[in-house]
């Protein structure tokens, strides 16, 4: 497991890490950690391989509930970015 931050140092975002891991090791799963409360985020990690989306500003109980749910195989959103799902569809 990977926990990628989306603004990284040095031109690199998390992004196109995100992207260049997955092609490398496909099974890992990455759980993104961002400031970024936004459907286009969301939809763009997503696109990535991203396994997870979870806000900086999250307690650090969901931080653990996430990084638990990856663990098992599982997929894991930040609850305000399942409300913007929801909206979008």
């Amino acid at each position: 497991m990977v926990v990628m931050d989306l603004s990284m140092p040095h031109g690199k975002d998390g992004l196109s890490a995100t992207s260049e891991l997955k092609k490398l090791m496909p099974e890992v799963a990455i759980l993104i950690l961002t400031m970024h409360d936004d459907d286009e985020y969301l939809f763009r990690t997503i696109q990535a391989g991203a396994s997870g989306c979870i806000l900086k500003s999250a307690p650090h109980e969901e931080l653990l509930l996430a990084i638990r749910s990856l663990s098992n195989g599982n997929a894991y959103l930040h609850p305000s970015a399942t409300k913007g799902l929801w909206k979008n569809t």
